[in-house]
């Protein structure tokens, strides 16, 4: 372990890497490393190309592929990632969140009880300077044996593959055209080279950022399981070879699928309202289904919120492992649609000021 080296592989709309970042990496990571910046500040590549460009410059033994919004808060986290793939010589993926089960149909993380999670995730706001995260139920070490948890597809946050991997598997830059599926696609192609995938929970990491599934996430998502038809559905367990559950589990994934079309339209309504109006106008302006919907959301997803001012090392496992504010479906509602507005507001304030 004390030889190995990592490369660490990170995909930007901005010319180069945020000094914090950087800086933030180099403090905790504890083994040699390189970071390959790939600059798509010019759209010039999709997630596809971008990774595998950053696979070809990576000089190191296991390559972490990462969003540029995540701070770790777990010392020597290197040390870590080597260790479980050489506890585990099958493995060959690992990642903080991942679901157990792939189906023909709908998205993995649609599958709730099949999906392990183990991170801060942060909604950024910018009330009084103060942060909100949520931490999904599934995040209790109790439940991950050796601090991993065997998974079929990982989360594209943040996950690592040892690079002598990619003598076998590689991003698909021919199917796909965007932004999406491609951590969905990489797993099933660790999958189909006879490795194993894992969620764990040894580090902390925080994802300042929400994920979203957009128009185009649903595009692509045909595209993925049309490519992958035969080999699908793919679990970790049995059970998906009863035609009863798995019927019952389809059912389920197409029905969310379902909510959540509806969903992303609703929160893009608000979005647009937001853009032209105060928050009160558009707390006011709302129907009844988009405060329906976003009540539903807004209570599935944030069970658990957490205010703090300053997240530090020393408190970062602690608030992942109990500290709860919890609301009522109402206030959940109205912290999501605040939180909403500022964001969208600083955004646009944000980027009328880089035009000047």
């Amino acid at each position: 372990m004390d030889n190995k080296t990592m490369s660490i592989i990170i995909c930007s709309t901005h010319t180069q890497l945020d000094d914090d970042v950087k800086k933030n990496i180099e403090e905790t990571i504890g083994i040699p490393h390189d970071i390959v910046f790939v600059d798509n500040s010019a759209n010039e590549y999709t997630i596809f190309q971008a990774y595998n460009k950053g696979v070809r410059e990576a000089k190191g033994d296991i390559l972490c592929f990462m969003h540029e919004d995540i701070i770790y808060h777990s010392k020597n986290w290197g040390k870590k990632v080597c260790r479980h793939f050489e506890r585990t010589p099958q493995l060959g993926l690992i990642g903080v969140a991942g679901g157990t089960q792939v189906l023909p149909i709908g998205d993995w993380r649609l599958v709730g009880n099949n999906v392990y999670t183990h991170y801060i995730q942060g909604i950024t706001a910018f009330l009084e300077h103060s942060r909100y995260y949520t931490i999904e139920q599934f995040s209790r070490k109790k439940q991950f044996k050796n601090n991993a948890k065997e998974v079929i597809a990982i989360d594209g946050m943040w996950f690592c593959i040892p690079k002598s991997l990619f003598a076998q598997i590689q991003f698909d830059e021919t199917t796909y055209k965007g932004f999406h599926l491609y951590d969905t696609d990489i797993s099933m192609e660790v999958h189909k080279a006879g490795y194993k995938a894992a969620v764990i929970n040894d580090i902390i990491i925080e994802h300042k950022s929400e994920g979203s599934f957009r128009e185009d996430f649903f595009t692509e998502l045909d595209k993925f399981h049309a490519k992958w038809k035969e080999y699908l559905p793919a679990s970790t367990t049995d059970d998906i070879n009863d035609a009863e559950e798995l019927n019952r589990l389809m059912s389920m994934a197409k029905d969310k699928m379902s909510t959540y079309i509806k969903l992303n339209n609703t929160e893009y309504n608000i979005r647009q309202k937001i853009i032209k109006y105060s928050l009160e106008d558009v707390l006011s302006s709302l129907t009844k289904e988009e405060f329906n919907i976003m009540s539903r959301k807004v209570y599935r997803q944030t069970k658990s919120v957490i205010k703090t001012k300053n997240i530090s090392n020393r408190n970062a496992w602690s608030v992942c492992h109990g500290t709860k504010i919890c609301y009522n479906k109402s206030t959940y509602y109205m912290l999501m649609i605040k939180l909403m507005f500022y964001r969208v507001k600083l955004s646009l304030s944000l980027n009328k000021n880089k035009s000047k």
